[in-house]
């Protein structure tokens, strides 16, 4: 599973089992709703200005001014299918996308 935009992965799970055993969610994700591993990152929620600060993302808040700086925080998930994040680089919005 990759985050969308970084190249960065996390851990390669096969099956539901694997996926418990890492204290990931399986579940349906998507609109192809296929099955997929949901595993959280150990940095989830730490202030970030860039994404190379953190396991996966460095993601904005939603209320985030995109024309001014930004800190943003660490993406919880290496998971980014039904979403749509904001990513910060350099203390700045670089790209809002919504992967599924």
């Amino acid at each position: 599973m990759t985050s969308a935009g970084t190249g960065k992965s996390g851990p390669v799970v096969t099956s539901r089992a694997q996926c418990l055993a890492l204290k990931g969610t399986w579940r349906k994700v998507g609109v192809q709703q296929l099955e997929a591993c949901d595993v959280p990152t150990r940095d989830g929620g730490k202030a970030c200005r860039s994404s190379d600060q953190c396991e996966s993302l460095c993601v904005a808040n939603a209320d985030a001014d995109p024309a001014g700086p930004v800190e943003g925080h660490c993406y919880a998930s290496f998971l980014t299918v039904g979403t749509c994040l904001s990513e910060v680089s350099d203390g700045r919005i670089v790209r809002a996308q919504c992967a599924d």
